[in-house]
Parts: C-alpha cells; sequence; structure tokens
C-alpha cells in the first residue's frame, strides 16, 4: 500500500492521494479523478453564471415590453 493511500470509511475503499468523500456525488476523490472534481465545479458556475444572466435579460426584456 503507497503511503499517500486512505480507506474511506463511505465506500470501504482504499484511494490513492484521497482528499475527500463527496457526500452529492457519492465517490470519493483522489489522484484519479480530481481533476473531474475540479471541472465539474469550474463547469457548475459557469453554467450558474450564464443561467443568472439569461434570467436578468429576459425580466429586462419583460419589463421593457410593460412600457410600450
Amino acid at each position: 500500500m503507497r503511503p499517500d493511500m486512505r480507506h474511506c470509511q463511505e465506500c470501504q475503499v482504499c484511494v490513492e492521494g484521497y482528499d475527500h468523500h463527496c457526500g452529492v456525488t457519492g465517490v470519493c476523490f483522489g489522484d484519479a479523478n480530481v481533476k473531474y472534481f475540479v471541472m465539474m465545479l469550474g463547469w457548475g458556475g459557469a453554467s450558474m453564471m450564464f443561467n443568472g444572466w439569461a434570467h436578468v435579460a429576459f425580466l429586462m426584456a419583460v419589463s421593457g415590453s410593460k412600457d410600450k
């Protein structure tokens, strides 16, 4: 067993470079998949920003059509 391996009590598996067990996705994050976790956070943040912008644009369009 490598020195940077840890046993996850939730999954009952050993993970190389163990970072944490995510309760949302239900998996452990370690060396093998931490880049996918970071990408998930990045794309989730980008999606929230786009949805916020689209919501504001929609509200501005709806409020502008009432003035006519």
